[in-house]
């Protein structure tokens, strides 16, 4: 285990850098990330280097003992290369250039962008493998972070139609995936096909789905030029930041270009929600089933918000504990330091901007965390189904536009972990069977693979509605008439729609439904619950098997309700209230508030054990 920071050393003088380095090491520091946004200081010209400031970092982190997680500098293409290859810019799906200024404005496909970021990565590769002090390399920062997964520019188009005649064998069997009978879209020849740009009306949504696999691979492509170069002269691990609920890339997919996962900490959400770091945290853990890297921890406020909250002391202690309980094994801070310029001007640091290391509250505390020994993550008896193809379903067309895959799952999530479960993601390799309880939530897409381990299982499973729905190529299944037709239980969804609100009956108690209604014709089963209002009043909405182990939810269930239909399902010890999260043997209040519930009342901020 080992606490570091995100260092820029490019921001500060040679002194200030010695003075800096020397006092994260003194405070607990082990680790630091750096040169990830440092092309134009090494590459000042084509062809010109200059690593002086670099290797200043390495020689006197190699002097202290201080590690060195280096990144490579391709997030942000420096102004020279832009203006002589203005074609490396992306494009939106208006045709609006993406233009310097900010970050993440190139094309992954650009093959003139791919030679060039090759050239600064042997470089750098060349240079600093001979050192003690590298730990490992980050390949880039954030893909797609900013909206830029989806690149429009001509390389892509070009690309875009490479990629679609290795998947079909001819133009034919693409508009039958495509479905391009429809609005007279049928397609002769690949050289008609473009990326799905900006239209007056909806876009092909089978069309949609293929372009978004196709970025996927394409930034995988560009990370593992860098990575095969890299490998040429180091035998250190590679990696790359994931995002917080980030689903544009299929990180499931992703994660074999890597040797360890790495994961950027940020809140999405203005008010801090446990449950959403929570499942991320254990959604990395699932990637590799292994420990990961926080490369970027939330140090407390932010600048991209649209109101940057104040976090305390106290609150970065509970969410730095909370990652470790998680799985992770290190941990660095973004920022080492505030700065006083530049976009993240507003966005903190474990220090201040006057650069003061005597006073830092921030400090003290990673010098108390570095004296705990943390436990490891505790086996699960709850597994979550998480698949990224459906995500993209969902993003692409629905029946409700408000509903969102990933909320929706961390909802279930919450609900389990309020009644003290520990839950684990499982992916379709994965082994479902070693889980008293199985959720399979909003998964459009089931894979035969997937379907196969459910319709084997002997123990709890939870289906929901929207499941099982869709094919690999994102048509409605008409095959067969939709629903679940299992051993006991057995059913027709005869019809589907959107709701806003309504309302479930439950041994005399009223769960709140949302989003999704479905009307079901039950060959084999039980009614377990009905619609007490709405359309299909007194319908069934909830099922249960003949065997009482397959639990069918018709709907999207709030929080409050899925607990209540848990209680049913599952047996529990107590209920916790919101931003309380049980792990490993410990309550961890993450609230400025006190927190009651059975006989147990946690002070704000309280983090403590059961026993």
């Amino acid at each position: 285990m080992m606490f570091g920071v995100d260092y820029y050393p490019e921001h500060w003088n040679k002194n200030r850098i010695e003075i800096d380095m020397k006092s994260m090491v003194n405070n607990g520091v082990k680790i630091i990330r750096v040169a990830e946004f440092m092309w134009a200081q090494m590459e000042i010209e084509e062809g010109i280097f200059n690593f002086d400031l670099l290797d200043h970092v390495f020689e006197k982190a190699e002097e202290i003992g201080l590690k060195i997680i280096l990144g490579t500098p391709t997030a942000t293409p420096p102004a020279w290369l832009i203006r002589k290859h203005p074609e490396i810019l992306q494009k939106d799906e208006y045709g609006h250039v993406r233009n310097f200024g900010s970050r993440r404005h190139y094309c992954y496909n650009n093959k003139v962008y791919r030679k060039y970021s090759g050239i600064i990565v042997e470089k750098m590769a060349e240079r600093y493998s001979k050192y003690n002090c590298l730990y490992a390399w980050q390949i880039d920062n954030e893909f797609g972070c900013e909206n830029t997964t989806y690149c429009y520019c001509k390389d892509c188009d070009s690309s875009f139609k490479e990629y679609l005649k290795e998947i079909y064998d001819n133009v034919d069997v693409l508009n039958k995936n495509w479905g391009t009978d429809f609005w007279s879209q049928k397609y002769n020849d690949f050289s008609q096909i473009e990326t799905p740009k900006k239209t007056n009306a909806f876009l092909n949504p089978h069309q949609v789905l293929d372009f978004y696999r196709f970025s996927t691979e394409g930034i995988g492509e560009f990370a593992k030029i860098q990575i095969d170069i890299i490998k040429k002269y180091s035998d250190k691990p590679i990696t790359h930041n994931f995002m917080v609920n980030f689903g544009e890339i299929d990180y499931k997919k992703h994660h074999e270009l890597y040797d360890f996962i790495s994961y950027d900490n940020y809140m999405p959400v203005q008010d801090y929600n446990p449950m959403i770091a929570a499942f991320n945290f254990d959604l990395m853990y699932a990637l590799k089933n292994k420990e990961f890297t926080i490369m970027e921890q939330q140090p407390g406020r932010v600048n991209w918000q649209e109101k940057n909250i104040f976090y305390s002391v106290d609150w970065l202690n509970n969410a730095s504990t909370q990652t470790f309980m998680h799985g992770a094994n290190n941990l660095l801070y973004f920022r080492w330091r505030a700065l006083p310029y530049g976009a993240e001007q507003f966005h903190n640091g474990i220090i201040g901007y006057d650069g003061d290391t005597e006073n830092s509250e921030r400090l003290n505390m990673i010098k108390k965390l570095n004296q705990i020994e943390f436990e490891k993550k505790e086996k699960a008896d709850v597994a979550i189904y998480f698949d990224y193809q459906s995500n993209w379903m969902h993003k692409i067309n629905n029946v409700s536009k408000d509903f969102d895959y990933f909320m929706e799952v961390i909802n279930l999530y919450e609900a389990f972990k309020r009644m003290k479960k520990n839950v684990d993601i499982v992916f379709e390799d994965d082994d479902f069977s070693k889980y008293e309880t199985l959720v399979i939530p909003y998964s459009y897409y089931l894979s035969e693979k997937a379907m196969g381990k459910i319709k084997n299982r002997d123990k709890k499973t939870i289906l929901t509605c929207m499941t099982g729905l869709k094919e690999y190529n994102n048509h409605i299944k008409s095959d067969e008439k939709l629903g679940f037709h299992l051993k006991s239980l057995d059913f027709n969804i005869n019809d589907f729609g959107a709701i806003e609100e309504e309302k479930i009956s439950l041994s005399g108690k009223r769960l709140i439904s949302n989003y999704w209604i479905e009307d079901i014709e039950l060959l084999k089963g039980k009614v377990y619950c009905t619609w007490e209002s709405g359309p299909l009043r007194n319908k069934a909405s909830i099922l249960k098997s003949e065997d009482d182990k397959i639990l069918y939810i018709g709907t999207v269930l709030n929080t409050e309700s899925l607990i209540e239909l848990l209680k049913e399902f599952i047996d529990y010890d107590v209920i916790l209230p919101k931003k309380v999260e049980y792990i490993n043997g410990k309550y961890i209040n993450f609230s400025h508030e006190k927190k009651l519930f059975g006989n147990i009342e946690l002070r704000p901020y309280e983090i403590r054990s059961e026993t």
